[in-house]
């Protein structure tokens, strides 16, 4: 019996379907014009007052994510962007040597513990910023945008 109480109340891991489906979500959302990304993500560094107000204040859960963040890579062909011009989803190029001019650069979205929130982070030519997106209606909507060219 505590077992199964201990279970049910760990928090569910974030997979990379997760991460895909929501990074694919943003970027199409926001019509970033991604056809280039660095093949590595970057650690967020993630204000705690910005964990608290909107990751449940959870700092376990948040560093579980950001231990996986340290060795993760985006795989080819996961991740679309819209090319107005074309009027089409392509996929964008993850460039596994980082040095393109234009590459955008992700950072490894960190979830609430219910996974209805969070935090991701986008860099290109040393200009970015984090921002904090809810899901609300099928789609990521953005919450609150933090500019800063460091996270």
């Amino acid at each position: 019996m505590i077992a199964l109480l201990l279970t049910g109340c760990k928090r569910a891991a974030v997979d990379k379907a997760l991460v895909y489906a929501t990074l694919n979500n943003i970027i199409q959302t926001d019509s970033f014009f991604a056809r280039t990304i660095c093949s590595k993500f970057r650690t967020p560094d993630i204000p705690d007052s910005i964990i608290k107000e909107y990751l449940d204040g959870n700092n376990e859960f948040v560093k579980e994510q950001l231990k996986d963040a340290r060795e993760s890579f985006l795989d080819t062909g996961r991740i679309y962007f819209y090319w107005k011009r074309k009027h089409a989803l392509e996929k964008a190029y993850i460039d596994t040597n980082c040095v393109g001019i234009n590459e955008v650069i992700l950072t490894y979205p960190v979830f609430s513990s219910d996974h209805n929130t969070v935090v991701v982070g986008l860099d290109e030519d040393d200009s970015g910023f984090m921002a904090v997106y809810r899901f609300v209606d099928a789609r990521w909507v953005m919450l609150k945008k933090y500019y800063s060219w460091v996270y």
